[in-house]
């Protein structure tokens, strides 16, 4: 890079279709709008039902359409979610004598909760 360029900023999102998910990198300086193919008419769309990301370089100039989008992120923004873990144990022990038979039965659960990054394991190809 020369020293009179300016290095551009860029942000990098999470893109969740229907049938794949996506990591894409934009300049920051770039607009996104989602929502439906044909904005607030009821028209059904030529690409589904579904709604859409747009991606505008500038108001006259589109660069990309996602069709079918369940949700974004912009993967600087951190996320957290609470996995629960659960463990059980049963144990029966039967002792059989000339007359008689006892059993015994045994249960243990363990419940641990913890709050993980949503995103921590999405791998950015770039």
């Amino acid at each position: 890079m020369k020293k009179d360029e300016k290095k551009e900023n860029t942000v990098t999102l999470l893109i969740v279709c229907e049938d794949v998910k996506r990591i894409i990198e934009i300049p920051d300086t770039w607009k996104i709008t989602y929502g439906r193919l044909h904005g607030g008419d009821s028209r059904a769309g030529g690409f589904g039902d579904g709604n859409v990301l747009r991606i505008y370089e500038s108001k006259e100039k589109q660069r990309a359409i996602f069709t079918n989008v369940l949700s974004f992120i912009d993967l600087s923004i951190k996320v957290k979610k609470l996995v629960t873990k659960k463990e059980e144990e049963i144990t029966i022990k039967t002792k059989s004598g000339a007359k008689k038979r006892e059993r015994q039965h045994e249960e243990r659960q363990d419940i641990q909760e913890e709050w993980v990054d949503e995103y921590s394991n999405a791998k950015v190809p770039f």
